[in-house]
């Protein structure tokens, strides 16, 4: 997650592509603060940045993943295989840590405020 009061300066110092995000972005803003979480998770931005410059992974692991479609209660949810249980060969990459630095600036230079 990125500071708030960071992220908020960045907002600032964007063009409109930041006001755009502001907006668009307040309500999981506020839904987090109402649930007393903190920071910005930008899930998102993060897979677009993995998309665009892969080198920013860190750390990945090679997992099956499946959507869970039957369950009352997790019907959509993403199931991960970490232990390989099921015999299933690996489908999906899994990040698991980034250069938080050069994240941080990718967001910042897709804001505008570079």
């Amino acid at each position: 997650a990125f500071d708030e009061a960071e992220f908020d300066q960045w907002l600032a110092a964007g063009d409109k592509r930041a006001e755009f995000f502001g907006q668009v972005f307040r309500t999981a803003r506020a839904f987090n603060a109402s649930s007393k979480r903190r920071g910005i998770i930008a899930a998102d931005a993060l897979a677009m940045a993995v998309a665009i410059d892969p080198s920013i992974v860190t750390r990945s692991e090679e997992r099956h993943v499946a959507v869970e479609l039957d369950g009352r209660l997790t019907r959509g949810a993403t199931v991960v295989d970490w232990g390989g249980r099921l015999g299933h060969p690996a489908n999906a990459r899994i990040v698991l840590d980034v250069d938080q630095a050069r994240f941080a600036a990718m967001v910042r230079r897709a804001l505008g405020a570079a």
